[in-house]
């Protein structure tokens, strides 16, 4: 039901507040925090930002609308692009191009698509969203991180990718490179995180992996 819940206090105790409006009765995805401010994804293209993130009325909300390849027949003058009311999954927040930056996965091809855009505002279009992430197949991308000048994404088939997100002008490596982990036999990548620029990756099968 589009419901935040903050603790102050470790976790001990929890309120919860409703984004309402738009958001009324819709799924929230994935969160996460950068640059002072939290950024929420969710079903129908839904995103929103706050640095207050227990005021519900404090959250820009966004919604991107169905393609109307009729009225807009270029994609990225279509107010719903990139993503056209995908859900998205995924979100993390790092640094490309230079700038603070943020990364979405959403559900279109099969979860295998990926936004990423050297700004912090769901507001803007100015989008890298073509990106190959063709890679990955067929396979559903699970989570997504950043660390060591690099987004790393990961999921089904035990497949991870990568982006040198360092120069997103140099259009002859715009793409993901993906392999399969052999170590997790293939099986699903539930969960990614990054710290102290490892990555740590979690396993279906119960297992956990780290980058070296």
């Amino acid at each position: 039901n589009a419901t935040v819940s903050v603790s102050y206090n470790g976790g001990e105790t929890w309120a919860g507040t409703s984004l309402g409006g738009d958001f009324s009765g819709a799924r929230l995805n994935a969160v996460v925090y950068g640059g002072g401010d939290f950024y929420i994804v969710g079903n129908g293209g839904r995103r929103a930002y706050s640095n207050t993130p227990a005021n519900g009325s404090s959250w820009a909300r966004y919604v991107s609308n169905s393609r109307n390849i009729n009225t807009y027949p270029n994609e990225k003058d279509d107010p719903g692009y990139p993503f056209f009311g995908n859900n998205l999954t995924k979100v993390t927040y790092g640094t490309y191009g230079g700038s603070p930056g943020i990364a979405v996965v959403f559900d279109e091809w099969g979860g295998r698509r990926i936004a990423l855009a050297a700004h912090t505002n769901f507001s803007s279009k100015t989008w890298d969203a073509d990106l190959d992430a063709g890679a990955f197949g067929t396979n559903a991308i699970r989570g997504i991180a950043f660390g060591g000048g690099n987004f790393v994404a990961a999921g089904q088939s035990s497949m991870i990718g990568f982006w040198p997100s360092a120069n997103p002008g140099d259009t002859a490596n715009r793409y993901w490179r993906a392999l399969p982990f052999h170590e997790f036999q293939y099986w699903e990548i539930t969960a990614l995180a990054a710290l102290n620029g490892r990555f740590f990756a979690g396993h279906i099968g119960g297992k956990i992996g780290y980058s070296r």
